[in-house]
């Protein structure tokens, strides 16, 4: 599981006036898994990134990208001790495809 402010605070916006308890049930998982997702852990699962945003009301297809740029985010920074103007450089161009990649599913 990557862990990342990022994704943290996009499910904190979500899930405004929800209890973990309430998006566990409507996920069918522990309240645990949804706290880690609050803590900015990324599931490996995007299954349950997923149901997450069912849960929370959210379309599935956007947190499935978010959640995958936030660990390609991630996994750069580990791997290849990147500098801030790299990454940057690597985040537009991924998120220039997820927005491509979005106004075709639509």
């Amino acid at each position: 599981m990557a862990h990342s402010e990022k994704f943290r605070d996009d499910v904190l916006r979500a899930v405004s006036g929800m209890s973990q308890r309430q998006i566990a049930a409507k996920m069918g998982v522990s309240q645990t898994t949804v706290s880690n997702m609050q803590y900015g852990r990324i599931p490996s699962d995007m299954n349950m990134v997923r149901r997450f945003a069912e849960a929370v009301g959210e379309n599935p297809d956007e947190w499935e990208l978010k959640a995958k740029l936030y660990s390609t985010e991630v996994a750069l920074r580990a791997e290849h001790n990147l500098s801030e103007d790299s990454m940057r450089q690597i985040l537009k161009i991924i998120e220039k495809e997820e927005e491509e990649h979005l106004k075709e599913k639509k």
